[in-house]
Parts: C-alpha cells; structure tokens; sequence
C-alpha cells in the first residue's frame, strides 16, 4: 500500500483548523492477540504486526483474526521529547475498554469504544522517545455494551455485521506548555442560551 505519511501534508492534519507539529501513528504496530485474557503488563509476547488504525478482523490490518477476540495488545515506539513543548497523545478511539502505558507508566484508562481520548505524555517521554502500550479489551458477547452494528454472533443477522474497517486516526501533537486551545462552536446558540 503507497500511502504519504499524513504528518507530512498539511492537508490531512486531523484537526487542521487547531495545526501544531505532529506525527502519525497509523502504520505497523506490534501486536498480540490474547482470546483468553492470560498476558499481563510485561508479560505478553507482541508477536504479530498490525496495520493501524484497522481492527484486527479485518483484512486491511494484515492480522484477519477469526472468532472472538476479548483482548488485544498494541505497541509502537513514541518520539522522544519536544524541548519545553507538551507532547499530547490524541487516540480517536480505542474498543472499547483499553489502558494505555508509556515508557512503562499507567497514562491513561478509558471506556467507551466509539469516543476519541487524549492524555499528555509529556513526562513519560525520554529524549529518546518511549514505547507506547495500548491493552485493548472487548468482550463480543457482552450484550450490555455499546456496539453498533457489530455483531456478537458468529453469522451477520438483521442489522447486525461483523467487524471492518472504522479508521479513527491517533497521533502525539506537541504544544506549547500551558497553551489551551478551545474550538469555536460550530453552531449559533439559541436565543436566550449561553
């Protein structure tokens, strides 16, 4: 796949009315499928490649995992540290409980599956970067979860298909310390509302 690295067209900037240097994760990743929810932090053999931002059922991700999978494993090197800049780490969205560790340090938790996320790693990072974990767990027969139309059977029935591709792009962007940016709103409030 000849693909340009979206960090380097400006155009492609996630954000781009909020444009500040970043770098793409999208890409290959190690990873390591674990169904029975055996491997712990440390202890999990990232055996396999994963082409981000693609689920690992799918084809496009290069893993085509077949049957359920209630917890996978993601890791990749980060950048090392900015100068004095913050370095923000942007996830679009993780499915659907997942921990995310950089340079060994519990960063962040977050469940939701559907919602993007970020956390500042500033103070994980060396001057040589660090890796970035990310424990993915999921469980398809969870009935009470959110979902969508993905399927928990192993046959798409009625609405319901099974997984693809949802591309949510992640990335590290890096600001100035103390810089807080708000977007403006997009809509008008309505008369008598602020």
């Amino acid at each position: 796949m000849d693909r340009r690295d979206p960090s380097m067209d400006p155009t492609a900037h996630p954000r781009p009315l909020l444009r500040r240097p970043w770098t793409s994760l999208e890409g290959e990743w190690d990873f390591a499928a674990d169904p029975d929810l055996a491997g712990t932090v440390g202890r999990v053999d990232l055996d396999r490649t994963i082409r981000v931002p693609y689920s690992p059922e799918t084809p496009a991700s290069g893993v085509h995992w077949a049957g359920p999978l209630h917890r996978a494993w993601y890791r990749r090197p980060l950048p090392g540290r900015a100068g004095d800049r913050r370095t923000v780490l942007n996830l679009g969205a993780v499915d659907r409980v997942c921990d995310v560790r950089v340079g060994g340090a519990h960063v962040a938790h977050h469940e939701g599956g559907y919602t993007p996320f970020r956390v500042d790693v500033s103070e994980h990072l060396g001057d040589h970067g660090a890796d970035l974990v990310v424990r993915a767990d999921d469980d398809p027969r969870d009935l009470e979860a959110a979902r969508g139309k993905q399927d928990w059977r192993d046959e798409p029935h009625e609405i319901f298909h099974p997984p693809r591709a949802r591309p949510r792009t992640c990335w590290p962007a890096t600001g100035s310390s103390g810089r807080r940016c708000t977007p403006a709103a997009r809509w008008p409030a309505p008369a008598g509302r602020s």
